[in-house]
């Protein structure tokens, strides 16, 4: 009588339990969902990285447009007070002007809103011709309030100014924002040096 191998028997099970293994392996393998994103899941997050990209422009685009209305707005400023200084100096141009009469033949120098220039006179002369832009970009409005609506004029002596003025500047697309320069009868040239949300006259 043959006597089994217990060795043998014990390989032949060792061999049976590893194919098996492999084979429920497999199985498994096949019917395994494979990891990663839907089609809904990645339109959801591309329409979300969209909204973001937008929302950062537009605030970018935004703080540009506050940023060059403050700019503009400290440009006038300093324009007003060029004018300011070449009225208490008598500043004249000879070619223009009849020099040997004088400092008296100096009319003023003014702020002209409409055109967007300062300009010195004596008599009906201008000068320069031209007149000294603001170099300001168009898009910047400025509305003073005047009387006459356009013009201010800043005296030689007395040193001062012919009315008050209230100077209100905005920017196309930038609602509610306002550059508001002061101007008294002394000559005093001040703003808030920031943007503010309304601008009236001075009363």
């Amino acid at each position: 009588m043959e006597i089994p191998n217990s060795k043998s028997q014990r390989s032949n099970k060792s061999q049976l339990s590893k194919s098996r293994y492999w084979k429920l392996k497999i199985e498994n393998w096949k019917f395994q969902p494979l990891a990663g994103f839907t089609l809904i899941e990645l339109i959801v997050s591309i329409s979300v990285i969209f909204i973001l990209v937008g929302m950062t422009f537009a605030g970018f685009a935004s703080l540009n447009q506050r940023q060059t209305l403050l700019s503009s707005g400290q440009t006038v400023k300093n324009m007003l007070r060029d004018a300011q200084s070449r009225a208490i100096n008598g500043e004249v141009d000879c070619s223009v002007c009849n020099c040997s009469q004088g400092s008296t033949i100096l009319s003023g120098w003014y702020a002209d809103f409409d055109s967007r220039t300062i300009y010195g006179k004596c008599g009906t002369n201008v000068f320069p011709t031209a007149g000294q832009p603001f170099g300001v970009s168009v898009e910047i409005t400025i509305v003073p309030h005047l009387t006459p609506p356009t013009v201010l004029t800043f005296k030689s002596y007395p040193p001062g100014t012919d009315q008050k003025a209230t100077i209100c500047m905005s920017q196309t697309n930038l609602a509610d924002q306002y550059y508001v320069i002061r101007v008294g009868q002394g000559g005093e040239i001040s703003d808030d040096g920031r943007l503010v949300a309304s601008c009236e006259p001075t009363p």
